[in-house]
């Protein structure tokens, strides 16, 4: 499966030091704090066919499923192409994890890891 155009946003009501508590990140490794344990929402734009498969791999490995999503948005991507989605997620452990979504036709990872 090719891999697609992919970005993601990460937001928390409170992330500090960031202006109305979001960060985008775009297929590079991120680093988060003061979001383990808590629900955040990743906002994320892939280009492809049909609904998004959304899931999250832990540092151990295991695979958990989103608490709620993918949903779609009637925004737009702003500059980058495909159609932009939103998903809900814990992150129970500390360490690097991989958000992984699947369309028909396409896919993408980002890495990020949870500080604290």
């Amino acid at each position: 499966m090719p891999e697609g155009r992919f970005s993601a946003w990460f937001g928390l009501p409170d992330y500090p030091g960031i202006p109305g508590g979001s960060r985008w990140v775009a297929e590079d490794e991120a680093v988060f704090d003061n979001i383990h344990g808590k629900p955040i929402k990743i906002v994320f734009c892939i280009t492809g066919r049909g609904n998004p498969r959304a899931v999250a791999r832990a540092p151990t490995g295991d695979m958990i499923t989103p608490r709620w999503g993918p949903r779609a948005h009637t925004n737009p991507c702003g500059a980058d192409p495909g159609q932009e989605w939103g998903v809900g997620f814990v992150f129970r452990e500390r360490g690097c994890w991989r958000f992984e979504v699947r369309r028909e036709d396409q896919g993408g990872t980002i890495t990020f890891r949870v500080r604290s």
